[in-house]
């Protein structure tokens, strides 16, 4: 897998290794990294795009604004509902701009798992499982019956999740099954 693919995957894991770190020590994801992520996955597929990499490079410079633009709107609907930090929405979009579509898609999928890993994880460590599980047949339960959000705990939806190590291990998860040859639909 020479040229582009792994001047694309160094900086994914660049990115997102760097982004894990900070998050972990300072709960925040800062704008440097996430700028200088976009503004150097740009210049990357500009390179691929001009023919400076390899032709069989997966992102092209169409390829990485599009993708870009599409989690811009996706991580801004998912930001506006709480759901996500500022820091964390930037660096799915910086993200997205290294490894274009489809293969977001697949990234996201595995952060995803790997955030719901890390929530289960963080609550065990902690002793909040039982308080978890509850809250989440709870809170499945008030889309049909409304009265069961009184019993849902607040301190468990509150409770702070480092969301750029999820990242981190969704872009791993991603290298470790592009390098195996493992291919998506």
């Amino acid at each position: 897998m020479p040229g582009y693919l792994d001047l694309q995957m160094s900086g994914a894991i660049a990115l997102s290794l760097l982004a894990a770190v900070v998050d972990v020590f300072t709960s925040k994801i800062p704008n440097y990294i996430t700028v200088a992520g976009v503004l150097l996955g740009l210049v990357a597929a500009g390179a691929a795009s001009a023919g400076v990499l390899p032709s069989e490079s997966p992102v092209l410079i169409d390829n990485a604004l599009l993708t870009m633009i599409g989690v811009l709107a996706t991580v801004l609907f998912v930001y506006s509902m709480g759901v996500l930090g500022g820091g964390d929405a930037k660096l799915l979009v910086a993200l997205a701009v290294w490894v274009g579509f489809p293969a977001i898609i697949v990234v996201l999928f595995y952060t995803l798992l790997a955030a719901m890993a890390l929530i289960v994880i963080i609550c065990c460590v902690r002793g909040k499982l039982l308080r978890l599980l509850l809250s989440m047949v709870f809170y499945a339960g008030a889309l049909v019956y409304p009265p069961f959000r009184d019993k849902i705990d607040g301190d468990i939806l509150k409770m702070r999740l480092p969301f750029g190590v999820a990242i981190f291990l969704g872009i791993c998860t991603w290298c470790v099954q592009t390098i195996l040859g493992i291919s998506y639909p």
